[in-house]
């Protein structure tokens, strides 16, 4: 059976990642990775359209967004070797595809779709960890406690099989505890809970309880 050789491109960086801007924006600023069913094309299918025949799709602002964003995950990726820690593989993937300056392959090109939605999310981080750092230093108080929070951040634990989620009460102090189940940032919830350390300006909760649940729309 003949082989059959995979696409090869000469894409400069700069516009692949203003194309990947682009299809995210189109695509309502999400990452889709396949057709989910749902009549949305994946992004890196608009990317390849826009890169090989709609190159006008691209504005101003993806070329400026996509500048920023290759600047922020190329210096994660610095910051995290200046810290002495091993890249994992995807992170060697980002490494390399940041270095770039001409994008060749198929298989660049659908990770470099993926790199807006990354960037998205660390943006959300950064605002998450603005917020904590403003909080008072001082704990919600000691044994049990009853709060009502607002939840700013909310991620699973493989280890643990729970979800931890970070939330700020009404009098600005911080909180972390684990749940059993999801709960989206914006969330406000009535809980009661036992306080079992403070450190880095938030209080860790354990045993707790959720007594009310305001759904966020």
């Amino acid at each position: 059976m003949k082989k059959i050789s995979k696409p090869t491109y000469a894409i400069p960086a700069e516009q692949a990642w203003a194309a990947a801007q682009a299809a995210f924006r189109i695509n309502g600023n999400r990452y889709v990775k396949i057709n989910d069913g749902e009549n949305v094309r994946p992004n890196k299918e608009i990317m390849l359209e826009i890169l090989t025949q709609t190159p006008e799709q691209m504005v101003d602002q993806d070329h400026e967004l996509a500048s920023a964003c290759r600047q922020r995950l190329g210096s994660e990726i610095s910051l995290r070797l200046l810290k002495g820690q091993e890249l994992g593989e995807w992170h060697q993937i980002q490494a390399r595809i940041c270095t770039l300056e001409i994008i060749t392959t198929a298989y660049d090109l659908a990770v470099l779709a993926s790199f807006p939605n990354s960037y998205n999310k660390t943006l959300a981080r950064d605002q998450v960890q603005d917020r904590l750092r403003e909080c008072e230093d001082v704990a919600v108080g000691a044994g049990r406690v009853n709060l009502s929070v607002e939840v700013v951040d909310c991620f699973y634990s493989n280890q643990w099989d729970c979800w931890y989620t970070r939330a700020i009460d009404q009098a600005n102090r911080a909180v972390t505890f684990a749940y059993r189940e999801q709960v989206k940032p914006g969330t406000c919830l009535d809980i009661v809970g036992t306080v079992k350390g403070f450190d880095n300006r938030i209080s860790r909760l354990n045993r707790v309880r959720v007594l009310e649940q305001e759904v966020v729309a």
